[in-house]
């Protein structure tokens, strides 16, 4: 009776030690399948995120690249604006300066033309 009654304790402690084994085990199957779930939902809100991260660094590029873009034009504008009016101002200069020098040529010329007259007309005499 002694000995039965140990076996009886030794199976029903060996149970109670199976199923604290299956319950640790069920446990841990949970405990792996809430982290492998939660790494998945936190993997996929870190491609979210870098994704929307992507599309703004592009949005920001593309915003920069157009403003680079306006500005460069407008400084070509206004070089070409200058430069149009430096052309013409030097062109009214170098006219003006043409203008000059022929007058002053013409009027060389004709007080060489008057020497040369009166000199021929001393000569005549």
């Amino acid at each position: 009776a002694l000995a039965e009654r140990t076996v009886s304790e030794a199976v029903a402690e060996a149970e109670r030690i199976r199923t604290d084994v299956n319950e640790h085990a069920q446990r841990v199957r949970t405990e792996a399948s809430d982290a492998i779930a939660e790494a998945e939902q936190s993997a996929s809100r870190t491609r979210a995120d870098a994704r929307e991260d992507a599309n703004r660094i592009r949005s920001d590029a593309a915003t920069q690249a157009d403003t680079l873009i306006t500005e460069a034009r407008s400084e070509a504008e206004r070089l070409t604006t200058e430069t149009a009016a430096e052309t013409d101002r030097l062109r009214t200069e170098t006219l003006a300066e043409a203008e000059r020098v022929t007058t002053e040529a013409a009027d060389e010329a004709e007080r060489v033309r008057a020497e040369a007259g009166a000199r021929a007309e001393q000569l005549v005499s």
